[in-house]
């Protein structure tokens, strides 16, 4: 069909076809709330002089300009680059809001437009061998996007923002995200099958989930001098080696393999869970107030601290320390006999279980 400035379109279309290589006229679509697949191809440039809701973005010739005032493309599908031209500017904002999985596949040009993920489900994940955000800021406001061992860059920041997870192996490259409170960094390596060890970022963590698809994975922290988990840190399958120091904020939930080297860990925040289905060995254990706090433990949980290492649990007068079962059942107490040191002063213990592991003296507590 010939389109000009006189075209009228229905409000939903099952797709959308700009494939002219003259110069292009601006045309109304501002009816339109559903473009189904828009495909861009030819040598012209189109520039979007509304907001558009649409399916997949077929990216294939020309350019797509960056308008003289702010609109968004809303996507539903997956985006396909395959032209040698540039996507929009910083007056184009792409959205990713679909529930279900969508893709990123760029093979040529320059994107050069601002990136969002907002969904309720699903991820976004790059297929190509990478994504590059020129000069514009990249966001993940709701939902999982996937680097998927691929090379991500963002030219004008990156942020993952409450609600935002960000999902790696553990061996891409990439820039480096602000993680803001309540984001999330998930670890769930590349799924081949065999033993994988990949080294964790060096970030400061909000909430940091360890789910390799492969149980026997790796994600090592050993070459940190220290490390910070300001919320939660949750082991849900497969092998996490600590730093020298680990500072947890919020919760601990082992449901995989903590190997704690000759690190220290340290729970500073208030109260504070230890949960999960895996028995968690400590080399140093610190937890340290000055005012009242709780700590709560899965019942029949075994909290273990190793040969030569050191458990400090210290509360104050009036401001006890408390450590509690999540229920009715003990919680478990595994102190090694080897040359290990117990610092233990004005704490509350209830549901606690030594069984046949050495005794601790709690000279200034209450049990």
């Amino acid at each position: 069909i010939s389109i000009d400035v006189t075209s009228t379109f229905p409000t939903v279309l099952g797709g959308l076809t700009l494939d002219g290589d003259g110069s292009v006229q601006v045309v109304d679509m501002s009816n339109i709330t559903d473009y189904g697949i828009f495909t861009k191809s030819g040598s012209s440039t189109f520039t979007p002089i509304t907001n558009m809701i649409i399916s997949d973005l077929i990216f294939n010739g020309g350019n797509i300009g960056n308008p003289d005032t702010p609109y968004y493309i809303s996507m539903t599908g997956d985006y396909y680059q395959i032209s040698a031209g540039t996507f929009g500017g910083s007056n184009l904002t792409l959205i990713f809001s679909d529930t279900e999985t969508q893709t990123i596949s760029q093979t040529a040009g320059i994107f050069s437009s601002i990136f969002q993920i907002n969904k309720i489900g699903g991820v976004v994940q790059i297929s190509s061998t990478g994504f590059t955000v020129t000069t514009e800021s990249c966001n993940i406001i709701e939902g999982t996007f996937d680097i998927n061992g691929k090379t991500f860059s963002c030219e004008g920041g990156f942020t993952v923002q409450d609600g935002g997870n960000l999902q790696l192996f553990g061996s891409e490259t990439l820039t480096v995200p602000i993680l803001n409170t309540g984001s999330i960094v998930t670890y769930v390596g590349n799924g081949d099958s065999l033993e994988d060890s990949y080294s964790i970022n060096d970030w400061s963590y909000s909430n940091l989930v360890v789910d390799f698809t492969d149980g026997q994975d790796i994600l090592n922290a050993d070459l940190l001098s220290s490390m910070t988990v300001s919320q939660n840190f949750t082991i849900m399958n497969g092998i996490f080696i600590a730093p020298t120091t680990l500072a947890i904020g919020e919760n601990f939930i082992n449901n995989g393999i903590f190997t704690a080297e000759t690190g220290t860990v340290n729970f500073n925040g208030a109260d504070q869970v230890i949960g999960g289905s895996s028995s968690t060995t400590f080399y140093n254990l610190t937890i340290i107030t000055s005012s009242a706090r709780t700590i709560t433990i899965n019942g029949g949980t075994k909290l273990a601290l190793a040969a030569n290492g050191t458990l400090t649990l210290s509360g104050v007068v009036n401001n006890l320390l408390t450590l509690q079962s999540s229920n009715t059942t003990d919680w478990y107490l595994q102190i090694s006999d080897i040359n290990t040191t117990v610092n233990i002063s004005y704490i509350n213990v209830s549901h606690s279980n030594a069984e046949d592991y050495k005794k601790v003296d709690a000279s200034d507590g209450t049990n």
